[in-house]
């Protein structure tokens, strides 16, 4: 079993993970890159993306940029 030491330490490694991908892909918006798929890949939450781009995520974003760019 995990002590809880490890546990405090894995959650705090995961916490600095996720701030680092919200960055990153607020920086990807910044430069005008589409960022709706980084929602289904689970890199950010529906929540950040709007925090991002203020608008509200929804699954046709990411479809209609996906459809767009091929």
């Amino acid at each position: 079993m995990f002590n809880q030491s490890i546990l405090q330490q894995l959650k705090q490694l995961q916490a600095e993970r996720a701030k680092q991908a919200f960055l990153n892909v607020q920086s990807m918006y910044n430069l005008g890159f589409p960022v709706e798929q980084y929602v289904q890949l689970g890199s950010i939450t529906a929540d950040e993306y709007k925090q991002i781009t203020g608008k509200d995520y929804s699954n046709q974003d990411a479809t209609s940029s996906a459809t767009a760019s091929n």
